[in-house]
Formats: structure tokens, sequence, C-alpha cells
């Protein structure tokens, strides 16, 4: 897999990107929460509590989406790599090491 200018296992930090993933979780767990079994519950709660979690580039993209400038962060666009998300910091998932 090829290195992104500014990536790297540094990582890259995007500005208010945790609150972006919060604020969807939020509006798809009152969407289609339940009461018994409901797995969005355990989510949006480590996400409140700011513990990583996994997302793929799409996902980063999706939430970092703006259409007032469709051509930010083009990168992630169909982009199926796994990040580790933590905070406004991600980081590239990397297989074997």
């Amino acid at each position: 897999m090829a290195r992104r200018s500014g990536g790297g296992r540094g990582g890259r930090i995007f500005p208010g990107l945790h609150e972006k993933f919060l604020s969807r979780a939020v509006a798809s767990h009152d969407k289609w929460h339940i009461e018994r079994g409901c797995e969005g519950c355990g989510r949006l709660a480590s996400l409140d509590a700011g513990e990583p979690h996994i997302s793929t580039g799409m996902g980063v993209w999706s939430v970092l989406f703006n259409p007032h400038f469709p051509d930010r962060n083009p990168e992630f666009f169909h982009d199926e790599t796994l990040y580790t998300v933590t905070g406004d910091l991600i980081v590239p998932v990397v297989v074997g090491d």
C-alpha cells in the first residue's frame, strides 16, 4: 500500500473530526434506537468517551464532506483502507507490524 503525503504512521489531524463522527452517531442512534440489544448505544458511548474506533477512508470522507467545498480530501473518496480514529487524529491501520 502506498503512503499518502501528510499521512503515514504519524497520522493526520482533521480539526472537528471527532465531533462530526459523534454527531453522525447521535443522529443514527436517535433514528434507529431499540430499547434492548441496541448496538448503537455502545458505539455512541464509546465515541462520546473519546475511545479509538476503526473507520474506512470513505467513512472519514463522508463525515468530512462539505457540499460547499466538494473537492476537499479527495484522497479518501472510495478509499477502503482502514484507519484508527482517535479524536481528530487518523492513523492508517498497518497489518503485519
